[in-house]
């Protein structure tokens, strides 16, 4: 009763999840069997707010606070 699935929207589900909660591009890469990062980029897309909160984390840090 899914529809259309395929067994690779699972690696991009997992990427996402693992990137957004804080998981490094290798350490996802690692756990999907991948040897190159390019191959990795590839299924990794941030869930909306994670890079937002990001560039904000970088710019405290930036401005000493």
């Amino acid at each position: 009763g899914i529809g259309h699935f395929y067994r690779h929207d699972l690696r991009r589900t997992m990427a996402s999840f693992m990137l957004s909660s804080g998981s490094d591009l290798s350490t996802v890469g690692n756990c999907l069997g991948h040897t190159q990062a390019q191959t990795t980029k590839r299924y990794a897309f941030l869930m909306e707010g994670v890079q937002r909160a990001g560039t904000e984390r970088a710019v405290e840090r930036m401005l000493g606070r």
